[in-house]
């Protein structure tokens, strides 16, 4: 009773953090089993919870910990095949002892993830010397895996663990491959993240800073069609932030900005930026969108010449990106 007390006021009723608690006293010997009841064999010191997870994992033995730290350079979810490639001199008992502390757990088919994402957070923020080696090791095992089968690895995962192992060339290569793959499934939401990857990747090779921006707005775009609005802000604010040394500006980038300040609920704004957007974007593939998002403003404005602007931009046959194009196939269906 004692210990469950104790517990219960240290973690503040947290299943997560009493977990925390328990494992950190069982692994300082500060607990004693007597006649099948377990009892506290002296006062714990307090820590502060930030710092009770991180106690915990500098308890771990050496091969545990290596275990942890390669599995967190795979992501959410990963293959304990890909573990090993990581870091090859680990025992096979490692990950099942972590799976026994209940820091890594199994998740889909054969695939192992994180207990919580708080164990993930504090495993990725840790410094480490070998981090960079095994994300180099990883990232060419899941090339050679998808040489090998290529169905069997998705083009966004390897994309990322080419971006994290520094391998620009690489990752941008892997990045255009992800981005087609989840345009082809028309999955706007894996698209955005792609591209997302796509522009840190080009920063890698030290692409010019437009493409960077284009990857960003393309991505954002996504977001908006996946109708995550906050996802979109992120893009579209990493954007202007790369644009803004330069004072760069595309027809692409104004466009998104508009609808994005739409939807936020800032009509002046965006009709603001829509007027910049047409003076850099007539005459191009992005003028029927162009012409829709002037028919959504008008019809914020209480006008009813939205249906023959939205109908114009449909009869303008001019080759608009899918993602954008899209949109106006759903806008048109709601009207």
């Amino acid at each position: 009773p004692k210990l469950a007390a104790q517990l219960a006021a240290d973690a503040h009723d947290l299943p997560g953090v009493m977990q925390d608690w328990l494992q950190l006293l069982a692994a300082r010997g500060g607990i004693a089993l007597g006649g099948g009841v377990a009892e506290l064999v002296d006062e714990p010191a307090l820590l502060p919870d930030d710092a009770l997870l991180p106690a915990r994992l500098a308890l771990l033995q050496p091969d545990a910990a290596r275990a942890l730290e390669a599995a967190g350079c795979q992501g959410d979810s990963f293959e304990p095949a890909l573990v090993a490639a990581a870091w090859p001199s680990l025992s096979p008992a490692a990950l099942q002892s972590l799976a026994e502390l209940r820091l890594l757990l199994p998740s889909q088919g054969t695939r192992w993830a994180f207990a919580s994402s708080r164990v993930r957070a504090v495993v990725s923020e840790k410094p480490s010397k070998t981090r960079g080696e095994m994300q180099q090791r990883l990232a060419a095992a899941l090339a050679l895996q998808a040489k090998t089968d290529p169905t069997s690895v998705d083009p966004a995962e390897l994309a990322r663990a080419w971006l994290a192992a520094g391998e620009g060339p690489n990752a941008v290569q892997a990045s255009h491959a992800a981005v087609d793959a989840a345009l082809a499934r028309r999955a706007p939401r894996d698209a955005a993240a792609a591209l997302k990857v796509l522009s840190s990747a080009l920063g890698l090779v030290s692409a010019p800073v437009h493409q960077r921006v284009e990857a960003l707005t393309r991505g954002e775009g996504c977001s908006l069609i996946a109708l995550d609005v906050r996802g979109a802000r992120a893009l579209m604010d990493e954007a202007l932030l790369l644009a803004q040394p330069t004072q760069l500006e595309t027809a692409e980038l104004m466009l998104g900005l508009c609808r994005l300040s739409r939807l936020e609920g800032h009509p002046e704004h965006a009709s603001d930026v829509l007027e910049r957007a047409e003076f850099l974007g007539g005459g191009t593939p992005l003028e029927a969108l162009l012409y829709a998002e002037r028919g959504e403003l008008w019809e914020l404005a209480g006008s009813s010449n939205h249906k023959l602007i939205v109908a114009a931009a449909f009869a303008v046959n001019i080759g608009v990106v899918w993602y954008l194009s899209l949109q106006l196939r759903r806008t048109r269906a709601t009207r």
